[in-house]
């Protein structure tokens, strides 16, 4: 059964789509047996072929959008997946003709916090960030935090093993462990 999107839902549209694609042939058939009965606009929109390509190239697009969200909509996901799942958008090829406006969002969306999470998150320690972004985080923290944290952030950065366990920096720890896993491990360890 055709299905009509609502305005809130993204993934309503994508699954608009899918219906149209995937019922295009049956719809095509039924116009054939029935051609003396079919509104002639609906005709005209079945021998578009464009539409039909547009509509696929459209899905393709539409399923790069529902996937962010559902990640944004994770129970796990937290502030610094956030700019990761952003700069995907932004740097997938098909998304290229919405750049600016993803941009414009992104820039809208992301604060400072964002960033800083992003770059004290193990997984991620802000390797896809700006310069610009850098500095921003940099800013931030020596304004909101302290200036003992802005040392912590950048022994961070460049893997400091005088202050964090060498360990600890390997990539397939930080992919098993949450941020909050890691930052627990770190804990533990300065203890000692």
């Amino acid at each position: 059964m055709p299905q009509l999107p609502n305005e809130t839902r993204w993934k309503s549209h994508e699954a608009c789509l899918a219906t149209f694609i995937s019922n295009y042939y049956i719809y095509v058939e039924i116009r054939t047996e029935k051609e003396q009965e079919f509104d002639k606009n609906i005709s005209k929109i079945l021998d578009n072929v464009a539409i039909y390509r547009e509509a696929l190239y459209l899905q393709k697009q539409l399923a790069v959008i529902v996937k962010a969200l559902d990640r944004f909509q994770s129970d796990s996901v937290n502030i610094s997946d956030a700019v990761e799942i952003w700069k995907d958008a932004l740097d997938h090829d098909l998304l290229q003709s919405y750049r600016q406006e993803i941009k414009k969002r992104y820039d809208f969306a992301i604060q400072p916090f964002h960033l800083f999470a992003n770059t004290m998150d193990p997984k991620y320690m802000g390797r896809r960030l700006t310069g610009e972004e850098e500095e921003t985080v940099e800013q931030w923290v020596a304004s909101n935090l302290s200036d003992e944290f802005l040392a912590v952030m950048l022994s961070f950065k460049i893997k400091d093993t005088d202050m964090f366990p060498a360990t600890l920096f390997k990539e397939e720890l930080a992919k098993k462990f949450s941020t909050k896993k890691w930052c627990k491990l770190i804990s533990i360890k300065n203890k000692k």
